[in-house]
């Protein structure tokens, strides 16, 4: 089994695929620990913000955990 990693992002969306890219992208570029990224989508179902993310939060596994929309772009 795989060691947890130092970082763990969790983002609650709502069909926002290229909302999701673009925030992706920018974790890549600038995330200099290992991590993981946990994503929930809410799917057609509308369930507000909270229930998603607690989801991914629940399913996180780092030591760290940093909740995420995702409308933003990680930067330096």
């Amino acid at each position: 089994m795989l060691s947890p990693p130092e970082l763990s992002i969790a983002v609650a969306t709502l069909r926002g695929y290229d909302r999701l890219t673009r925030l992706l992208r920018s974790i890549e570029a600038h995330t200099l620990v290992d991590y993981e990224v946990v994503i929930v989508d809410s799917g057609s179902q509308p369930r507000g913000y909270t229930t998603p993310m607690n989801q991914a939060l629940r399913a996180a596994r780092g030591k760290f955990l940093l909740a995420l929309n995702d409308d933003i772009e990680v930067s330096e």
